[in-house]
């Protein structure tokens, strides 16, 4: 049985039987061998070949294409048919609509999520603030209530010091008192100026007592109307 090698697509292939060779796309051109051919051949000019052969149209001419194009619309706009191009481009300006409304849904959410994280800060920074104001607050008037106490004590203080020599002196000045009277009298012997002088400096003595009582009447006075308006 003859045996048989063609070259397709500048690749030698084969061998091949004739059966086999019916499998492949023959044209008139293809070069085929065979043992007992000194060299390759187009297949066309093999006798037992020619039922396997097919036929290739000739190239349009570039006339009948310019006619053809005239008569009909390119069905191809930058390199895609028209209906596909338009599909295309349909989907693009579905996409970037419903990628254009995603974003401004999810800038519009976190917009809404900053300002309720701010909303929620400003609250804590008040509630802070408003703390500190109260224990501030706090602060201050244990601390005015403690100065009040510690005026109140002080005044106190002073009102019992002033009670003690308030006391001393009504105690001294009933002695003055005493003494005047007995300088005053004549039952002691003495002279008419030693009586004079003793009667001075006892009433001399009387004055200043009753004089240092009234000052300290008046001090006390006005301690407790320092006390009273602190009540």
């Amino acid at each position: 049985m003859k045996l048989y090698y063609i070259i397709l697509e500048e690749q030698q292939l084969g061998p091949f039987n004739v059966h086999e060779l019916a499998q492949h796309t023959l044209t008139k051109s293809t070069l085929v061998w065979y043992e007992g051919l000194e060299d390759w051949t187009p297949a066309g000019t093999v006798e037992e070949l020619r039922p396997l052969l097919h036929s290739v149209p000739p190239p349009i001419k570039k006339e009948n294409k310019a006619v053809q194009n005239e008569g009909v619309a390119a069905p191809f706009l930058w390199g895609m048919r028209k209906v596909r191009f338009f599909t295309l481009a349909v989907i693009t300006v579905v996409l970037l609509v419903f990628l254009s409304f995603q974003y401004q849904q999810m800038e519009s959410s976190r917009i809404d999520r900053m300002n309720r994280e701010t909303e929620s800060q400003n609250r804590l920074v008040e509630e802070e603030m408003k703390a500190q104001k109260e224990k501030m607050d706090e602060e201050k008037r244990i601390a005015q209530q403690r100065k009040l106490e510690q005026d109140r004590k002080k005044i106190k203080d002073q009102v019992m010091v002033l009670k003690s020599q308030y006391q001393l002196i009504e105690s001294e000045l009933l002695d003055a008192q005493a003494t005047l009277n007995d300088v005053s009298g004549f039952k002691l012997l003495r002279s008419g100026s030693q009586r004079k002088a003793q009667i001075a400096a006892a009433t001399q003595r009387v004055e200043e007592l009753e004089k240092n009582k009234a000052a300290i009447v008046a001090e006390m006075k006005l301690l407790m109307e320092q006390l009273s308006r602190l009540e």
